[in-house]
């Protein structure tokens, strides 16, 4: 969703304001490196990948053009495309399996900080149970499925933002999404009301 907040700090980071960069930073942070990480299957890659997408962010900005679209969708595009260069460039495709992310703070886990919520330890074990079953059903989706899920239930983006990010066309990506909750239905019925 392209918000004005978002279009009044890109214009003024475009002019040169360091903090207006800076509060976008803020904005996306723990949402890009959480999608990165889902990506990635490796702690140490999604950092690296986080990095050089706000090194391409920050180096870009000038030329971005709000016409075209939202700062999101172009921010998701230059994380998806860094991965899939870097992607290109090695020859690992799984690293080490996923343990969770925090989308609310750093060096905090998002199971532990879900858990953590309720004072019943039997619904905090079935919170991380389901947590943990959802990661893992996830992780097992064909990458483009994988990103189009994320985008579209982590991050928000409606299915025209995410044809922007992974630059593919809106029946694709509708497509993608499709599939894979029909996957993630088939792979978790526990969780779900079928």
């Amino acid at each position: 969703m392209r918000t004005d907040l978002d279009e009044a700090l890109v214009r003024k980071a475009q002019e040169g304001d360091r903090a207006a960069f800076g509060e976008l930073y803020d904005r996306y942070r723990a949402r890009l490196f959480g999608y990165l990480l889902k990506l990635a299957h490796d702690p140490a890659l999604a950092e690296d990948l986080f990095q050089e997408t706000w090194m391409k962010t920050l180096h870009s900005i000038a030329q971005f053009d709000p016409n075209r679209g939202g700062f999101k969708p172009w921010l998701y595009r230059i994380a998806t495309n860094t991965l899939r260069d870097r992607m290109r460039h090695r020859s690992v495709r799984q690293g080490p399996e996923l343990d969770a992310f925090s989308s609310e703070g750093e060096g905090e886990r998002h199971i532990d900080h879900v858990a953590s919520a309720d004072p019943d330890p039997e619904r905090q074990a079935l919170g991380r149970l389901a947590k943990e079953d959802v990661n893992t059903a996830i992780q097992a989706l064909p990458d483009g499925q994988r990103a189009a899920v994320l985008l579209r239930f982590q991050q928000g983006l409606t299915f025209s933002e995410i044809a922007a990010s992974l630059d593919s066309p809106v029946g694709t990506v509708k497509a993608h999404v499709h599939r894979a909750v029909k996957a993630l239905r088939k792979a978790l019925p526990e969780w779900t009301d079928e």
